[in-house]
């Protein structure tokens, strides 16, 4: 596993042994998610969700966002994952920052005022049906205007994504394939489906 793209491409990541509990982002569908993204990534405000690994988080410090914040808690994800900003973050300059909140996700351990312009959830699958809702609740308020989120789920899912409206599906196709859904908050959708679409480490 490695990052994909910008200032940091080809340094690779670390990652737990695999298991139900951490399943890293492929780099297939993490250079997919970025090229979509495009212009969206320089200088953004990223949140980072069940984050584990740090993949999707590193790949936009490496393509120019301006912050990402990752919240994990996970504890053999946690190691990875700040083995691999330690390792990425140099390769990126010193403009960007990033933080490391080792937290569950939900209540959205934020500081007030914070916004974001893109936020990346990833789950665990078993405990979608019971986070949907009180996460895209959450995530409302949090998000700039003409923000996106990123959900990664299975291909074969087709979720109420209340507040939110569909932009774009991308990734595999196939029963249990991983897939990345698109969104933007309902108020704000656009038609953009042809889209080209001081680091503080605890």
């Amino acid at each position: 596993m490695r990052v994909t793209g910008g200032k940091a491409r080809g340094l690779p990541l670390q990652a737990p042994a695999k298991g139900r509990d951490v399943r890293p982002a492929t780099d297939r569908l993490r250079e997919s998610l970025f090229s979509s993204l495009g212009e969206r990534v320089p200088d953004a405000r990223v949140l980072d969700l069940f984050a584990g690994t740090g993949s999707y988080g590193l790949e936009a410090l490496s393509r120019g966002a301006g912050r990402v914040v990752f919240v994990e808690n996970h504890r053999a994800a946690l190691r990875c994952l700040r083995l691999n900003l330690r390792r990425v973050a140099p390769a990126c300059g010193d403009g960007p920052s990033a933080s490391v909140r080792a937290r569950a996700v939900l209540p959205l351990p934020l500081l007030p005022g914070e916004r974001f312009d893109l936020a990346i959830a990833d789950p665990p699958y078993a405990q979608w049906e019971s986070l949907r809702a009180p996460l895209l609740q959450a995530l409302g308020p949090v998000l700039a205007e003409d923000a996106r989120l990123v959900l990664e789920i299975p291909a074969e899912w087709r979720p109420e994504t209340p507040g939110f409206e569909e932009v774009r599906r991308l990734g595999g196709r196939q029963r249990g394939d991983p897939s990345l859904l698109l969104l933007a908050p309902s108020a704000r959708a656009e038609a953009d489906s042809g889209l080209p679409e001081s680091i503080s480490l605890r």
